[in-house]
């Protein structure tokens, strides 16, 4: 792990659980954008009930040391911006409606100081807080070195069920939530190509260390099943 990991004090990211959940599409700029701006919110900074601090400001600073493997954080803090104000979220309800939400009602970059603004929605304002009182926990420098979108989704939504130790999870849901393309339809492509880097990569740069089996229907894999340890040694060592 970098030096700075063990020097600074680490950054949380709380959201509730429905967020974790939630049907979304982001680039991994646009991902990791969010997950800093989640770790500057103060889950306590709310005037009243049904409230939350909606408004932060983000450097490239900020981003440097969040991701410092990124060799062009203004360019990329810049373009994270950019892309957020076309973002949504969606939440599907069990009887087959779905309710849409946007992330953000506005972004500024100031280029002269590498400073972004972002301002949420009340209701992304709210689930950030996991002010429901169902919401995950975990720092920042967790995710810090997984490199995809894929990567730190899964990491999260495996966060979600650390408690439990098990997540299960139809195969097309998991494949919608990590947004891959048409060719992950096949599960030996999919399996090489992106979940068995993705699970490799957190087992050996974060807190956790991840086994799954699969599950059948009709002899045809439909499901998986995550087994979830967390990997407490290795928390203390980046304190």
């Amino acid at each position: 792990m970098d030096k700075y990991l063990t020097e600074v004090p680490p950054a949380t990211i709380t959201q509730d659980n429905e967020l974790i959940m939630a049907s979304y599409r982001l680039t991994t700029l646009e991902k990791r954008l969010l997950l800093i701006g989640m770790s500057k919110l103060n889950p306590m900074d709310f005037p009243s009930k049904g409230q939350a601090q909606k408004t932060l400001k983000l450097t490239a600073d900020d981003w440097k040391q969040a991701f410092p493997d990124d060799p062009k954080p203004y360019r990329s803090l810049r373009a994270a911006t950019d892309g957020m104000m076309n973002r949504q979220w969606r939440v599907d309800r069990p009887d087959g409606t779905y309710v849409k939400h946007q992330w953000v009602e506005r972004s500024t970059y100031d280029p002269n100081r590498g400073e972004v603004e972002l301002v949420f929605t009340n209701d992304t304002a709210l689930r950030l807080h996991g002010m429901s009182g169902n919401f995950t926990s975990f720092e920042l420098q967790q995710i810090g070195q997984l490199t995809s979108f894929n990567q730190i989704r899964l990491y999260e939504m495996l966060s979600r069920f650390k408690d439990t130790g098990k997540l299960i999870i139809k195969l097309d849901a998991l494949r919608d939530a990590l947004q891959l393309s048409e060719k992950h339809g096949r599960w030996s492509i999919f399996k090489r190509d992106a979940l068995d880097p993705a699970i490799k990569l957190i087992n050996k740069q974060t807190d956790m260390t991840v086994v799954y089996e699969t599950t059948k229907a009709m002899r045809k894999i439909d499901g998986l099943i995550f087994h979830i340890r967390m990997d407490k040694q290795q928390s203390l060592n980046l304190d």
